[in-house]
């Protein structure tokens, strides 16, 4: 009694929708997504539309080649027999006279899909495809709420989530549907695990007058959760012979990592233990930088989380889609870099508000088979060697070793 009609019921999803997209509007009006507009005119058109206007216009169209069956049910081959099987049990034939419409609608979307799936080759329309409609024909037959109703809705929305990156993908800075087909899946994971649980209580609720069919649906939640239990098992067995074949257990603190694992000296590990312990909120740091994936000229900063004037340039490029100003907005840090280590100048330690200098081994040394280029300030520099850098107007605060950091004097 009170269950929304079938008419009802796209209301009520539009509502509940809308309802999502109030709750997260703080969220979603002041987060600059790293994803770039599709270039059509559909899109120019509502790309300044509050709250959604960005995500729907940063949405393409994939035409690559799809998932295979295989590649599907080698990441949730442990739930869809279950799903499957859910569902198929909950479709029972409707009352007479009831659900024509529905009936009508889902054998030609069936059709459709199966046809679609067919030419394009696109398998998970039929693998995948198939089984959502037979859930949205459950759920909208539905008169209340129950188990069944939970355990068949939650495998819908897991298969319809699947499908989406067969055919639909964010424009983000990789320009595949990788990180896509990523967050999705990693969705339907959790959504399949729950539906799953939920599933074989149901199906031994349904089958729990036959023995055949109690042991079937025990057998399957064994199977399911003794298969599960292998993956770490293999997992470590392969990672840990090429991550850490001493089977030194490092944690995962990084100044403990450095220290155990011998990669940083100890002058170089007190000073970025002194950086963690007195850097503070306002503080920025000068210090070698760009450089991709060179861990001695990124370390200042990623040990302690003062910022740089520049850290990783790749990730710079990537994060900011490679836009057109990035790049010399990279190129113009790093040489300021450079010229602040020839001569720290009141005028560039202001723009970007400098108050330590860090003078480590890159800075003095260099960093073999790294070379200055336009977005890689590695050193060595020359005056940074020198016991009188960086002049007046800097207090030494900590010596080691020949690694020195330094405080701008502000005159409180």
């Amino acid at each position: 009694p009170g269950f929304p009609s079938i008419a009802q019921r796209p209301a009520g999803i539009a509502t509940m929708l809308a309802a999502g997209v109030v709750a997260w509007l703080p969220f979603l009006l002041s987060f600059d997504a790293p994803v770039r507009a599709a270039d059509n005119g559909f899109t120019d058109a509502i790309a300044d539309v509050p709250a959604v206007g960005t995500v729907v216009s940063s949405i393409g169209a994939y035409t690559g080649e799809r998932t295979s069956i295989l590649d599907y049910l080698s990441i949730f081959g442990f739930f869809y027999p279950v799903l499957v099987a859910t569902i198929l049990v909950a479709l029972r034939p409707p009352a007479q006279g009831t659900g024509a419409l529905v009936n009508r609608l889902a054998v030609v979307t069936g059709i459709l899909f199966a046809a679609i799936g067919l030419l394009l080759p696109a398998p998970l329309l039929i693998v995948v495809g198939l089984p959502m409609i037979a859930g949205l024909v459950v759920v909208l037959r539905a008169t209340n709420v129950t188990l069944e109703l939970v355990a068949v809705g939650l495998a819908t929305i897991a298969f319809g989530l699947t499908l989406i990156p067969e055919f639909f993908y964010l424009l983000d800075a990789f320009g595949t549907r990788m990180n896509t087909i990523f967050k999705l899946y990693l969705q339907v994971w959790l959504i399949s695990g729950v539906a799953t649980t939920l599933g074989l209580v149901y199906l031994w609720q349904r089958v729990r007058s036959l023995l055949a069919g109690r042991m079937l649906v025990a057998l399957a939640a064994a199977t399911i959760v003794l298969a599960g239990l292998t993956y770490p098992v293999v997992a470590a067995s392969q990672w840990l012979p090429f991550k850490n074949p001493d089977r030194n257990w490092e944690g995962v603190a990084g100044l403990a990592w450095l220290e155990e694992s011998g990669s940083a000296d100890p002058a170089t590990l007190d000073a970025l233990r002194w950086l963690w312990e007195n850097g503070t909120n306002d503080d920025v740091l000068l210090a070698a930088g760009g450089c991709s994936y060179r861990a001695p000229i990124g370390m200042p900063a990623a040990a302690s989380g003062v910022p740089a004037i520049i850290g990783d340039d790749t990730h710079q490029r990537q994060w900011h889609l490679g836009t057109d100003w990035i790049n010399p907005e990279i190129e113009r840090r790093v040489a300021d870099v450079n010229a602040l280590f020839e001569q720290p100048t009141d005028e560039l330690l202001d723009e970007y508000g400098v108050t330590l200098i860090y003078v480590g081994r890159p800075e003095t040394n260099g960093l073999d088979g790294v070379e200055p280029s336009a977005s890689c300030a590695p050193g060595p520099f020359d005056n940074a060697s020198s016991p009188d850098f960086p002049g007046d107007g800097w207090t030494e605060v900590f010596s080691e070793d020949g690694i020195r950091i330094l405080r701008r004097n502000t005159g409180e």
